[in-house]
């Protein structure tokens, strides 16, 4: 089942190895997220909610990394009135480990948590975007439609991977004082993006893994 709405809808295509859109694997509600996170979804509203408590969290495999520039925030409307469509990215901060309370799930001593949120630099200009998105959502109109898309692209490592039985599930925290709920079940990443893209992943080399 695919549900689309008109502000949660996917991200564009992969252009790298490693992408996901993570709104478009929790709406499919095929990979086990459950339904308790398809309620807690129902029940977000990014575009009133404080930017500062948004947060998204990957559990992988510890040799597995992100930096900050391959986790990706895009809000957009389209419209044919020029005065009303929009298209913002912000490039979230991500930082590695558990440094936020709430989080649902035990961490093996293989795995470890990578975090993403709005960079403090792009708060107001991400509430600049909630302000204009609240002014054009009353009016449902069959030419215009929202997006709110979150991808990762990118991804280096640190250390050997087991190809086969690597993992990644992905949470997502709605307010600061909330707790991270499922956006997706454990998927194997040589089901979801193929073995040869696994295999493909580079060394980190000089890169700040996580930061």
């Amino acid at each position: 089942m695919s549900l689309r709405t008109p502000w949660l809808a996917p991200a564009g295509t992969a252009r790298s190895f490693l992408f996901l859109s993570v709104v478009q694997i929790a709406l499919t509600g095929c990979l086990g997220a459950g339904p308790r996170s398809m309620l807690e979804l129902s029940n977000f509203d990014p575009f009133r909610a404080d930017p500062r408590g948004i947060a998204v969290a990957v559990k992988t495999d510890r040799h597995l990394h992100l930096v900050t520039g391959d986790v990706r925030l895009r809000v957009a409307f389209a419209s044919p009135d020029a005065a009303r469509r929009f298209d913002e990215s912000f490039i979230l901060a991500v930082s590695k480990g558990r440094t936020d309370s709430g989080f649902p799930d035990k961490l093996a001593t293989s795995e470890h948590l990578i975090t993403a949120r709005i960079a403090d630099a792009d708060i107001a200009r991400y509430e600049a975007v909630q302000k204009r998105a609240r002014a054009v959502s009353g009016a449902d109109r069959p030419d215009e439609e929202g997006t709110l898309a979150v991808s990762m692209e990118g991804g280096c490592r640190t250390g050997p991977v087991d190809e086969r039985a690597v993992t990644l599930r992905t949470y997502l925290r709605a307010r600061a004082d909330g707790a991270y709920f499922p956006l997706t079940g454990t998927m194997s990443l040589e089901k979801t993006f193929g073995s040869k893209s696994v295999a493909g992943i580079p060394p980190c080399d000089g890169k700040s893994a996580n930061g």
